[in-house]
């Protein structure tokens, strides 16, 4: 269906009050940037676009309007608190809704013909049930007392930088929306590869120090064909929350958490951040979900509530789990993010190294200060036929871990050589590990072992106290009965 107008703005007049004699309203910028950059991103020479410039609150709701609403391909809601408590329009939007059930329906694919643009932030939104589906572009960013600022090029740099990215944004997204929806607009150039083939990237709710970096990302995640998740808003309600972040964490091959230092609680009062790595973490255990965590440096103190979950993923292995936790900037963090969705949809074949004939292999794992101390352990483990492999050390980060990869695929059994390492050392180990049946080729899991050594640690003694096998206790040194059970149990596999 063709539309004559593409969109039609949705605002309340008082939204629109110019701040002196000199300047334009708000709303009336808004028009004529997001005009020009939707022209641009459509390439058409003009894209109509349509508001009532005249009519106010005492006037009757006029047939105009309705016609106007009719032959909108998108309703655009500028919100406000001024716009939520004006019934002319939450009107708006209800006739919206009903009118566009008579043309192609309120809903396109994954998406709602309806964009909120968030102008000023508001308590609720249920005066409007349309709005929990959809998601909606902050125009206002927090300044140092906490207190909101709305974007807008009268207050210069960086403010001005940033409305125009947000507008930029905005733009690109209404683009391709409304391309879904109306025939007559050309479609850029296709690209070689569909949504389709493009790994669902899950896109953690964060923060509000974070969301800055969350939109940029999400614009270079969209313009490069990936379907992100969530495509619409989330409840607020943690009995409602939970499930449906799993469900949409069951279509994700990839989920990214950025980690700010600012509270952002449910309803329950628990942190949407730490739900959502919570919830990813399951994901993981169960179908080996992808994650990156980018937690990049800052000078703001955390928030007390938060400060709890920022520590766990410092220090817990259970909260890192399945991730790889990048501390870098946001270009750096762009360049890992992009590289693992590109493992994600091709990835390498995991070549096993060969091995003489009838020889097992043990993975012998051990910090790099370690190597000379694994020498006698070495030369019994080949004196009774088995092949003890190394991890590399030297190389680029990418290839020292395909290398390491490549030996987890084919071992026979594992023995951690706990010695200089320390327990973070000890920890990372053990979440590569976990992951090692990604690698296997349908083989299952090797039997790990740990070998302490000195020097002695309370995280050594620890591990050996609470241990039920599967510990060998080699502090005192190496003598050749300590490895009897290790090489009974995997002679019995």
């Amino acid at each position: 269906m063709s539309f004559k107008n593409l969109i039609f703005i949705s605002y309340s007049h008082i939204d629109n009050q110019p701040l002196s004699t000199e300047q334009q309203g708000w709303v009336t910028r808004f028009h004529s940037n997001l005009k020009g950059y939707l022209e641009m991103r459509l390439g058409v020479r003009r894209a109509a676009i349509w508001r009532d410039e005249k009519l106010n609150g005492n006037d009757i709701f006029a047939d105009e309007i309705l016609a106007q609403l009719l032959e909108s391909a998108v309703l655009i809601s500028v919100l406000s608190p001024g716009y939520l408590g004006s019934g002319w329009c939450t009107r708006e939007v209800a006739e919206f809704c009903r009118l566009a059930e008579q043309s192609v329906g309120l809903r396109v694919g994954n998406g709602v013909r309806i964009f909120k643009v968030i102008k000023t932030p508001v308590d609720s939104q249920e005066a409007v049930p349309i709005f929990k589906d959809v998601l909606g572009e902050e125009f206002f960013v927090y300044n140092q007392e906490q207190a909101p600022l709305e974007l807008d090029p009268a207050y210069g740099p960086p403010i001005s930088q940033q409305y125009h990215g947000k507008m930029a944004t905005l733009a690109w997204k209404l683009a391709q929306f409304i391309k879904q929806i109306d025939p007559s607009v050309k479609a850029g150039p296709a690209s070689n590869q569909t949504a389709a083939d493009k790994p669902i990237v899950y896109l953690a709710e964060c923060s509000k120090d974070r969301r800055a970096d969350r939109d940029a990302l999400l614009t270079e995640l969209q313009v490069s064909g990936h379907t992100v998740l969530p495509d619409r808003g989330l409840p607020w309600n943690e009995t409602e929350y939970v499930p449906e972040v799993r469900r949409l964490l069951e279509r994700a091959r990839l989920s990214i958490h950025l980690i700010g230092k600012l509270y952002e609680p449910l309803d329950g009062a628990r942190s949407v951040v730490a739900i959502q790595n919570e919830l990813a973490v399951e994901r993981s255990r169960q179908a080996g979900l992808r994650r990156l965590i980018w937690n990049p440096p800052s000078s703001v103190a955390p928030h007390p509530a938060e400060l709890p979950f920022l520590l766990a993923l410092e220090t817990s292995g259970d909260v890192q789990f399945g991730a790889d936790v990048i501390i870098s900037n946001l270009e750096t963090f762009k360049v890992a993010m992009q590289a693992t969705l590109k493992k994600i949809a091709e990835p390498e074949p995991v070549k096993a190294p060969a091995a003489a004939p009838d020889t097992k292999t043990v993975y012998l794992i051990c910090d790099a200060r370690d190597r000379k101390a694994t020498v006698p352990l070495r030369q019994w483990l080949r004196g009774r036929g088995w092949e003890a492999k190394l991890p590399a050390f030297d190389g680029d980060s990418a290839a020292v871990r395909q290398a390491n990869q490549q030996e987890l695929a084919a071992c026979d059994a594992v023995l951690l050589f706990y010695g200089g390492g320390d327990e973070l050392w000890r920890r990372s180990v053990g979440r590569e590990l976990e992951r090692a049946l990604e690698y296997r080729s349908g083989k299952p899991l090797p039997p790990a072992w740990t070998y302490l050594v000195d020097p002695d640690t309370a995280d050594k003694v620890d591990i050996f106290d609470m241990s039920a096998g599967n510990v060998i206790d080699g502090r005192r040194g190496f003598t050749e009965g300590l490895l009897d059970p290790f090489l009974k149990a995997v002679d019995a596999k």
